[in-house]
């Protein structure tokens, strides 16, 4: 008798056991999201970044049914931008859309107001982007070879653009 009560008792365990994630589940489900999001990017508006977060935030806005605000926030190499997002409320509401400069930044800024690794998680890849030197047709130099060559031989005579400090064309 008492080994057919420790054997129901034993079932009766088991059973509740493997029903409670189950059960952890449906009591804590949330639809998500349930509001806006805001999407911020840390350049100015009409930058690789700003126009890859766009796509993005129109495609995800048309799936869940929910507006998805993309903030230009450009200053301070990104620094700024990202410090906002980095200190939002941790609620999946704000996300952060970041190239390069992102990791570069510690090391080019002696203070910044956030930590890349600990203050943020990757959630994907949204695009690569592959980076262009140009000229105009008339410049001497045809070949990256022949630009160096130019530039170092005239210092102080050519300039280049580039959209941000610690930015990848940068």
């Amino acid at each position: 008798m008492v080994i057919a009560s420790i054997r129901r008792l034993a079932c009766f365990a088991a059973l509740a056991t493997l029903s409670m994630p189950i059960s952890a589940d449906i009591g804590w489900a949330q639809a998500y999201p349930t509001r806006n999001i805001r999407l911020i990017v840390p350049f100015a508006a009409g930058g690789p970044t700003d126009v890859i977060a766009r796509l993005v935030a129109q495609k995800l806005g048309e799936s869940w049914g929910h507006q998805i605000v993309v903030e230009n926030i450009p200053a301070a190499g990104g620094n700024t931008g990202v410090a906002m997002a980095a200190h939002a409320p941790a609620d999946g509401y704000t996300v952060l859309v970041v190239s390069t400069g992102f990791m570069v930044n510690p090391s080019m800024y002696t203070k910044i107001p956030y930590d890349p690794i600990k203050d943020f998680s990757p959630i994907t890849l949204v695009a690569a982007s592959p980076n262009v030197i140009s000229v105009h047709p008339d410049f001497p130099a045809k070949t990256l070879k022949e630009l160096v060559d130019l530039v170092r031989t005239n210092p102080g005579k050519y300039s280049f653009a580039q959209p941000a400090t610690g930015s990848t064309p940068h």
